[in-house]
């Protein structure tokens, strides 16, 4: 974000920036939901719809304010694909996963008070980091450790039986978001 435009004063300033900057994350945000389970639909056995659901309930109730796909080798090369034959994600980006299985991916996002989810892929669990735990991960890097992505997480839930009410209780009850 630092090296966006500044807007004038005049033309609104550092306002109307800041909404501005809200308006382009929401959509990335929005785009990284997107492409991260339609790439691991390619690789997977077609398990991810309710997670998906979940994850844009809380897109929809404005609670992600942050959101970074990480793909695996095999992924990955699905991404590029996608980029030279899919419009919408011709300006997908994406962090390279290491130290996992190359069919592993992890989608990497913030809530709105702080809290860092990894709801990974291909018997990864779902991971998540308490605002003031100083391993959560942090956005925007070219590359992650698949064993940095499980470091010291404050919660885990293994992606067995019917864990998508777990995930959403847990987190109402650490942040009061509800979806």
């Amino acid at each position: 974000q630092s090296k966006w435009p500044e807007i004038p004063r005049k033309y609104g300033g550092q306002e109307l920036r800041e909404r501005c900057i809200t308006v382009v994350k929401k959509w990335l945000i929005f785009q990284a939901i997107e492409i991260f389970f339609k790439i691991i639909e390619k690789h997977a056995d077609h398990q991810f719809e309710e997670r998906k659901r979940l994850w844009k309930k809380f897109f929809d109730g404005d609670h992600i304010v942050d959101a970074q796909v990480i793909l695996g080798k095999n992924p990955a090369l699905t991404a590029k694909d996608f980029k030279k034959n899919d419009e919408e994600a011709k300006l997908l980006t994406w962090a390279n996963l290491i130290g996992a299985t190359s069919d592993q991916s992890v989608l990497l996002m913030k809530l709105s008070n702080g809290m860092v989810l990894a709801e990974w892929s291909h018997s990864g669990s779902f991971r998540a980091w308490f605002p003031d735990n100083d391993d959560k991960p942090s956005f925007m890097r070219k590359e992650y450790q698949g064993r940095r992505l499980r470091l010291n997480s404050d919660y885990q839930k293994v992606h067995s039986g019917y864990w998508v009410p777990k995930i959403n209780l847990f987190i109402r009850r650490h942040t009061g978001i509800r979806v």
